[in-house]
């Protein structure tokens, strides 16, 4: 599988991995990547062997002209917040639309 990383197009989580009932498995982590290709942003999910949380990749948007992550340290893996902004484009009577939203979220790793 690809590797990601943590940059001003690709956010990339750590996360406890889980078991069938929710509990959270010590010294254990997934991760979930955020990125765009061509048109379509995506969320990848790749699991520790003995988590329950599921893996793959699913579509989480289309007709994205642009996704951008702006972390609130220059080394990603310190930001404790993350500004993500997205627009979104497409052509409605020929007429193109364009939708741009943004939002800050904290990261909980401190």
């Amino acid at each position: 599988s690809a590797t990601y990383a943590s940059d001003t197009e690709t956010l990339v989580l750590e996360l406890p991995s889980l078991d069938t009932s929710g509990n959270v498995l010590t010294d254990r982590h997934d991760y979930a990547a955020f990125y765009v290709s061509s048109t379509t942003a995506y969320r990848l999910v790749e699991v520790d062997p003995i988590s329950a949380r599921r893996a793959g990749r699913s579509t989480i948007g289309t007709m994205i002209a642009s996704l951008a992550f702006t972390y609130s340290d220059p080394t990603p893996a310190l930001a404790t917040k993350v500004t993500i902004e997205v627009t979104a484009s497409t052509t409605v009577k020929g007429q193109p639309v364009a939708n741009h939203l943004m939002g800050t979220v904290r990261l909980r790793n401190r």
